[in-house]
């Protein structure tokens, strides 16, 4: 990873690894650069900021991959940028980039095909694709493992040294 905001935008940022959309390889900034050549990025920020998701901010941003999707091809897209660590939810942040950008061009994004799917892989369950593919919201899909989330939580405060 080329820096420390890499590896704070990853965990989210790389669920499009799964997906026909550029996470930004072969660009200055993998990871943090989402994008493709039909992706309108001052749209596609416009909508992601209206969200108000908390701890981040989108540009607009043109980028040419040297290798990986779209090698060689003219890219627009987001680059998302972590504004607080404390409040950021890199994940979170990650399931509303890929919905946004599917619910904008629903005749070019695909997941990527393969059984299992290599998006559930990286998301750790099918919930959040198929919950993308039904036009659930991102709380909505969140919601879908908040109890043992919880569960995990309760358990976790157990064995912390320091809090």
């Amino acid at each position: 990873m080329l820096s420390p905001r890499t590896a704070a935008v990853y965990p989210g940022t790389a669920l499009f690894e799964g997906t026909n959309i550029s996470e930004g390889r072969g660009s200055e900034k993998p990871f943090e650069y989402i994008g493709g050549p039909f992706i309108d990025g001052a749209a596609l920020a416009e909508r992601l900021n209206a969200m108000g998701l908390p701890g981040v901010d989108f540009k607009p941003v043109a980028f040419t991959p040297d290798f990986s999707k779209y090698a060689g091809q003219h890219c627009h897209g987001v680059w998302v940028i972590p504004t607080n660590s404390k409040t950021f939810q890199p994940f979170r942040t990650g399931i509303a980039l890929v919905k946004t950008v599917h619910d904008m061009y629903p005749d070019k994004f695909e997941f990527r095909p393969g059984a299992p799917s290599f998006f559930d892989q990286l998301a750790g369950t099918d919930s959040v694709r198929k919950g993308i593919l039904d036009g659930k919201s991102v709380s909505d899909i969140e919601r879908q493992w908040q109890d043992g989330l919880n569960a995990f939580m309760h358990v976790r405060a157990r064995y912390l040294m320091y809090h």
